[in-house]
């Protein structure tokens, strides 16, 4: 799942980095945005900013009144107008995604039944690893969101073994690098997003050859197969746990 925050900068643009995201996340998977900023003046009136969010699947806009409340308002056409493209990619995650032909062809055909069975089929999709769920975050506003679709995911479709603190975790930066999360890795058998792969030689950034590298650095590997930027290096086959790479 990824929250895309700081909606507020003057250089931010909500649509541009979702087509960031699409590109740079592996083909298997769909980055499909579940709600959207809704953006207003800032009362300087020189700037925009978030005022509130858009729920794609409940097909409403919700504001945080001035004592905290939330309102919800219903979507006018202007916003439909707007927001078809979104529907759209919702609507093709799932039909892609999914393995009943039946649910697909009535889909296809009629289009969602409900919000709720649109929601359901997106958290399928989502603890399949078949999604990627997106969405707007700025101050207190798609927060609730955030949180009630996180905690409505059956992981147990997918984990295989409740995470301990001190389990391995690594990220494949591409070019041989790799930064070290967790834990520390020596050479031997791992997975990268539930494929085995084999570390073979570890090397520092001077070059020098390592036997073993902790949490917090920036190392180089050889490993077979050869791994592309953006892979989950662990100890098991799938690991729950969300990073915030920031920059880097």
């Amino acid at each position: 799942m990824v929250a895309i925050t700081g909606l507020n900068a003057s250089t931010s643009n909500f649509d541009e980095t979702l087509a960031v995201l699409s590109r740079v996340m592996d083909s298997r998977h769909h980055a499909v945005a579940l709600t959207l900023p809704v953006m207003h003046e800032s009362e300087t009136g020189e700037d925009s900013e978030v005022g509130g969010i858009l729920d794609l699947v409940e097909l409403e806009i919700r504001v945080v009144g001035p004592e905290g409340s939330i309102t919800a308002h219903s979507l006018e056409q202007t916003h439909f107008d707007l927001i078809d493209s979104h529907l759209e990619a919702l609507t093709a995650a799932v039909v892609v995604t999914s393995t009943d032909e039946n649910l697909i062809h009535s889909i296809l055909a009629h289009g969602f039944e409900s919000g709720d069975q649109l929601r359901e089929e997106l958290l399928s999709a989502t603890a399949r690893r078949e999604i990627i769920p997106v969405f707007t975050l700025e101050d207190s506003i798609g927060i609730v969101e955030l949180v009630e679709f996180a905690a409505d995911l059956e992981l147990e479709l997918w984990l295989p073994s409740r995470v301990l603190p001190h389990d391995f975790l690594a990220t494949s930066l591409g070019e041989g690098l790799a930064r070290v999360w967790r834990g520390e890795i020596t050479t031997g058998e791992y997975f990268a997003d539930s494929a085995a792969v084999h570390v073979t030689e570890i090397y520092g950034l001077d070059g020098k050859t390592r036997s073993h590298a902790h949490a917090g650095e920036i190392i180089r590997i050889h490993t077979e197969p050869v791994l592309d930027a953006g892979r989950v290096i662990s100890e098991m086959k799938s690991n729950p746990l969300v990073i915030d790479h920031a920059s880097e």
